[in-house]
């Protein structure tokens, strides 16, 4: 939001959501609905969540929490209002006090009891950066549903189609205990481990008669030459008839 004006009285900063421009007039159509007018309903869901009427994402969660707790609401303040108002929404009014601070911690510590802090590793194969959701691929080629803060966008699209470490919240299967959703709060580019030899190596042809050449190697044996030690020439006989007769059909 943008700072618009401050007013008298108490600290009432005036926010004023930025202008939207989108020339889709098809999908607009579809929602029934300007994009512009996108930011006001999000805004208005803001405060569903901080009374509330709805769950709201994990992230909008503990964003409110995190700033109950910065400015110090129930001690250094009573309450933070939120107040909408010309917009396409109702006008709307919601108070995030102590005891809605309270009740989104406790929802923050519950997503988290959900979940299990840990680190994933595959590819990140999609991103959308409008939703702030990827798709990670395991090794087994698992998808693993993404979610992540829009501060770490650049940090996504620097890893996207490459082997990464993804460090988050991990939600399991309980069926299977597979990794079926991270909330992302790091990510690391797997390093390219060096073999230390000539890559071009495993693309060379070479007849069987120059590896033999090369390797001072023959390729005839005599099977009494395997024996450990510990046969008897009988059965080393019968080994040898076994493998002439196996070798002739």
């Amino acid at each position: 939001m943008v700072l618009h004006a401050i007013e008298s009285g108490s600290v009432v900063p005036v926010l004023e959501l930025p202008t939207v421009q989108y020339g889709d007039d098809a999908v607009q159509q579809i929602i029934h609905m300007h994009a512009a007018a996108l930011g006001e309903v999000a805004a208005d869901q803001l405060l569903d969540v901080i009374s509330g009427e709805i769950d709201g994402h994990p992230y909008v969660v503990e964003a409110l929490a995190e700033l109950g707790r910065k400015l110090g609401v129930g001690g250094r303040y009573s309450r933070v209002g939120f107040e909408i108002s010309g917009a396409v929404v109702t006008g709307r009014h919601a108070d995030l006090d102590a005891a809605a601070t309270h009740r989104l911690r406790d929802r923050v510590k519950a997503d988290r009891a959900a979940a299990k802090k840990g680190m994933l590793v595959g590819t990140l194969v999609e991103a959308d950066f409008e939703s702030f959701t990827a798709r990670l691929r395991s090794p087994e080629g698992q998808p693993v549903a993404v979610s992540f803060d829009p501060s770490m966008a650049d940090e996504i699209h620097h890893v996207l189609r490459e082997p990464a470490t993804v460090e988050g919240w991990i939600m399991y299967d309980p069926s299977d205990h597979a990794a079926r959703a991270i909330n992302l709060r790091r990510v690391m580019r797997s390093d390219q481990i060096a073999l230390g030899i000539d890559a071009r190596t495993f693309r060379r042809r070479k007849a069987f008669l120059q590896l033999q050449q090369e390797q001072g190697v023959t390729g005839e044996f005599d099977v009494i030459d395997l024996h450990d030690g510990e046969s008897s020439e009988e059965q080393l006989a019968a080994y040898d008839a076994a493998l002439r007769h196996r070798t002739d059909a």
